[in-house]
């Protein structure tokens, strides 16, 4: 009777100690089963429900993580002391840091500055008007590389509603500011190209009016030349007259010219 009454108790509590185990190790499907109705079995029922929930809780943060980690921006989460607690792939892509090198970190080692971005959200938060805030700033890399980032950040409450951290969200902006100084770059040269093409334009406009006046002047030489000619064709005439003694002859010629 006495070795029957230590197996039914020594038994759950060999079981329990094996699940608690396996437990410690991260088998989530652990679960105790085969007790015996009494206490035991109710112990073995909360662990078992403990387990549940533990596994939901688990793979509910993995499946977050696993988001985190999949994202292109970069995402930063930081407690309330600003200590960065989680770091995603692309970020330390863009960093050029290891993970580890980050974190535990304060965030203001990716830019002093940050900490006036924070403070303003707190400020924010103290105010009850929103819960985030986005700025345009640098971060410094590992290299001591600024770069350009589009910066969000959002608080993070418990369901209580008291802030437990912020989480960062920053996107590189590095492409779109080398495709805006192609872009200015190029508008410039378009703009000196235009205006050399004005200057041709007005130069082209200037020689048509030289052109104008040239063959202006030559008609109006042209519509002279002929009278001018015959006056020159009469006074020799004239001269050789006068030459001669023949005055009557040159008086009237300077009547017909005069005419």
């Amino acid at each position: 009777m006495t070795t029957l009454l230590s197996r039914s108790i020594l038994n759950p509590i060999i079981m329990l100690k094996k699940a608690a185990i396996d437990l410690g190790e991260g088998k989530l499907d652990t679960r105790v089963t085969d007790i015996p109705n009494g206490e035991m079995q109710s112990l073995a029922v909360a662990v078992n429900n403990m387990v549940i929930k533990l596994e939901n809780s688990t793979v509910s943060k993995n499946y977050l993580s696993n988001i985190i980690n999949s994202m292109r921006d970069s995402v930063i989460v930081i407690n309330k002391q600003s200590r960065i607690k989680i770091i995603n792939p692309a970020s330390t892509a863009i960093l050029d840091y290891e993970e580890h090198e980050l974190i535990e970190q304060s965030i203001t080692k990716l830019n002093f500055n940050i900490s006036n971005h924070l403070t303003a959200l707190y400020n924010i938060k103290e105010s009850n008007t929103s819960n985030s805030i986005k700025n345009e700033i640098y971060y410094i890399s590992k290299n001591k590389n600024k770069i350009p980032m589009l910066f969000s950040a959002s608080l993070v409450k418990n369901a209580a509603g008291h802030v437990e951290g912020i989480v960062c969200v920053a996107k590189d902006l590095s492409e779109i500011k080398q495709k805006e100084q192609e872009l200015r770059s190029a508008n410039k040269k378009l703009n000196s190209k235009n205006k050399e093409l004005l200057q041709l334009q007005s130069q082209l406009v200037q020689s048509a009016k030289l052109a104008s006046v040239g063959e202006m002047a030559t008609g109006i030489a042209h519509e002279l030349n002929q009278p001018l000619g015959i006056i020159s064709m009469y006074t020799d005439l004239r001269l050789k007259e006068v030459r001669k003694g023949q005055h009557e002859k040159t008086e009237a010629t300077y009547e017909l010219i005069s005419k």
